[in-house]
């Protein structure tokens, strides 16, 4: 028995290099899909977050727009009680 490690029959270690190579393509295909799978909801994630600034830009816009409509009824409204009491 050698003193580094286990001594296998040839027929047996052939099986074994098979798993271990078998075991490792397996492995190497889920990593690659996970990282596809990853990518995907990183892509996905993107595409949310430039909606939902999209959204915010366009309900800030609106409010924007409120506010001047707001401002500007107001300013009509004070005209309108100045030239009422004169």
């Amino acid at each position: 028995m050698p003193a580094g490690g286990l001594l296998l029959p040839p027929v047996l270690a052939s099986r074994v290099v098979n798993l271990l190579s078998d075991e490792s393509r397996s492995l190497s295909v889920s990593i690659k899909t996970l990282s596809g799978i990853i990518h995907s909801l990183m892509d996905r994630r993107a595409a949310l977050d430039l909606l939902i600034v999209f959204l915010l830009s366009g309900i800030l816009s609106v409010s924007e727009i409120l506010k001047k409509l707001l401002c500007s009824a107001v300013t009509d409204r004070i005209i309108l009680m100045k030239f009422s009491t004169q």
